[in-house]
């Protein structure tokens, strides 16, 4: 805030050094740490935990991943948590008088602002307040003087196309056919084992969920209702069943549902990333991959499989 120091984020720490040099003075270390925000009181500094390719340009720009909304003390000290992950949470800014952080939350739907005050040493949490609707912002500054807000809105398209292949040279897309359109994003396709069937992901109605839609287009039927993101589901060979992953628990954890209205039944339930799961073709078993690898920068998912026995129980999940 006076214009001689500089904050570092190296997205599993923060440190402060002065503009006319000198040694770095680290005050925090945390993971996937961004987007961070300096209080004008000299005293917090807002910053996001998780998530960090939702801020990044590339190919998961916008990413809707549960995030946190930590605070760290200007004079070093532990992350407090101000908004725990349990939605996607980016952008904290504090207010002019440093009494109120400003932040970007989908935990209602499509990503609006909210703010929550931050009275206290260490600030308390509290459920935050909603200032905008359906406004479908990404990020957001305030002016120099506290008295404007600018934000910058996100939106992305991904839909489903078919196209035959021929037997010998290249394939020609230009007879692709469209199989879904609109306002949504489609991020995974899997073709059922009877191939009589699309499995998909959408966010035609805000947040991701699972839809099956026959596979040469048609009415697409919606498979899951819950108001955390679902993805990747896979079609038992059956043909009864969907396995797919879920945020609904702040992590990502494979569940199962039966297509005759059953309720999810949860597969794994740990603090690792088990994701994109697959049916083993005799429907007794479930692949998937754990991506807190990926996660923490190591670049490697592990692959796990579990088994279900005779009543319905699944197994701990054994590592390939």
């Amino acid at each position: 805030p006076d214009g001689k120091r500089v904050l570092i984020v190296r997205v599993n720490a923060l440190g402060i050094v002065a503009v006319d040099g000198g040694a770095e003075r680290q005050i925090a270390t945390g993971a996937e740490l961004h987007s961070c925000d300096w209080s004008r009181r000299d005293d917090w500094i807002a910053c996001v935990s998780g998530n960090i390719v939702a801020a990044t340009p590339g190919l998961n720009f916008g990413n809707v991943a549960p995030s946190a909304i930590v605070l760290v003390s200007t004079a070093g000290g532990p992350i407090i948590t101000l908004v725990d992950r349990t939605a996607g949470n980016l952008s904290p800014v504090f207010s002019a008088d440093g009494e109120s952080l400003y932040f970007v939350s989908n935990r209602d739907g499509p990503r609006d602002i909210y703010v929550m005050p931050t009275r206290g040493n260490p600030p308390a949490p509290v459920t935050p307040l909603r200032v905008t609707t359906g406004l479908g912002v990404h990020s957001m500054a305030f002016s120099a003087s506290g008295q404007r807000l600018a934000y910058g809105t996100y939106s992305a398209r991904a839909n489903l196309w078919s196209v035959a292949i021929p037997a010998a040279g290249s394939v020609d897309t230009s007879g692709a056919k469209s199989l879904t359109s609109g306002s949504q994003v489609i991020e995974m396709m899997r073709v059922s084992p009877d191939r009589k069937w699309l499995v998909f992901d959408s966010t035609l109605n805000l947040n991701a969920e699972i839809y099956r839609m026959p596979i040469d287009g048609g009415p697409a039927q919606q498979l899951t209702r819950d108001p955390a993101d679902d993805f990747a589901a896979d079609l038992s060979p059956n043909g009864r069943e969907i396995a797919y992953h879920s945020w609904r628990t702040g992590t990502r954890d494979i569940y199962t549902m039966t297509l005759d209205g059953g309720a999810p039944q949860a597969v794994t339930a740990t603090p690792a990333q088990e994701s994109y799961p697959i049916w083993s073709p005799d429907g007794t078993r479930l692949a998937f991959v754990d991506q807190l690898g990926l996660a923490s920068g190591s670049l490697r998912g592990k692959v796990y499989v579990v088994r279900r026995d005779q009543t319905g129980k699944w197994s701990a999940p054994v590592e390939l």
